[in-house]
């Protein structure tokens, strides 16, 4: 047991290692293990995982003295399986944080899908309001027009979306207000009133749906046709006083809303009324307006 006289006189041992029964071997310490001519941590050790000579297959690490798949370009190991939390729908921001049914994940956080795919002006939740004011909650939307993408021209978006049903608008003012309108009749130039009583103005601002109910017509609510006004050098309007209307420049524009759809606030002819909506009657611009339909 002599590590300077091992199996015999003046036989001394290599440093770090002991005599035992007439042999020099290694003397592991620190918790590893001899495994052959080595000591080793065996529960880091992906040669001798958990034990000598158990070996971890190609790709995975040693942890804990288990083997386990080595997760790399920001991935996580949930369940066995290398992840990415900030886009995975079953381990959402962590492991096992599952989003619902629908949802997806976007930086780690879920988020609902949006009905109108690439808008730049409505959220999810915004998307989801409007179609709930429509009535048809799981409807997605197209873009037919965007000021920014497409020009500023009434034309313009008239040549894109005219005969093409049903549309949603939504315009952000330089006032703050973000409005818009629900057209229950296709755009087509036709140069005059169409629509019907569920066409509606709306504030996504204040998260408020103006319903046919103005008082500017001196006719009930499906009595008289000015919902939406159709004309070739306007951009979407609304309304028989015009409610709201965009110009040839899709950059200007008045509301005088109360007319064929109610005022949240105020009534018709009033500032409080026309100001709630636009910010103002005519002194705003439209610095982006999205046209969508079905």
């Amino acid at each position: 047991n002599d590590p300077q006289n091992c199996g015999g006189c003046a036989y001394a041992c290599p440093q770090n290692q002991v005599c035992a029964k007439g042999q020099c071997s290694l003397l592991c310490v620190g918790g590893t293990t001899k495994c052959g001519s080595t000591c080793v941590d065996t529960n880091l050790d992906p040669a001798n995982c958990g034990g000598c000579n158990k070996p971890c297959p190609q790709g995975q690490v040693c942890a804990n003295g288990a083997c386990a798949l080595q997760c790399v370009g920001g991935t996580t190991l949930c369940s066995n399986k290398c992840v990415d939390t900030s886009l995975d729908p079953a381990n959402c921001g962590s492991c096992n944080k599952a989003c619902a049914g629908g949802e997806s994940c976007k930086s780690g956080a879920c988020v609902s899908p949006t009905k109108f795919p690439g808008s730049v002006l409505i959220s999810a939740s915004e998307g989801d309001q409007i179609n709930a004011w429509i009535g048809s909650p799981s409807q997605a939307w197209t873009l037919c027009y965007r000021r920014s993408t497409h020009g500023a021209s009434a034309a313009t978006f008239h040549n894109n979306c005219n005969n093409k049903g049903v549309s949603v608008s939504v315009a952000q003012l330089n006032s703050g207000r973000k409005i818009g309108g629900y057209a229950s009749a296709a755009w087509t130039t036709a140069n005059n009133y169409k629509g019907d009583t569920s066409s509606f103005l709306f504030s996504l601002t204040y998260g408020y749906k103006h319903a046919c109910g103005g008082s500017g017509s001196g006719c009930s609510c499906g009595a008289c046709p000015y919902y939406m006004y159709d004309y070739v050098t306007y951009g979407p309007t609304f309304g028989g006083g015009h409610d709201w209307n965009v110009a040839n420049d899709m950059t200007t524009g008045y509301c005088n809303i109360g007319h064929t759809y109610n005022c949240r606030t105020g009534s018709y002819g009033t500032a409080q009324c026309r100001d709630d909506f636009c910010g103002s009657y005519s002194s705003w611009n439209v610095t982006e307006l999205e046209v969508w339909v079905k």
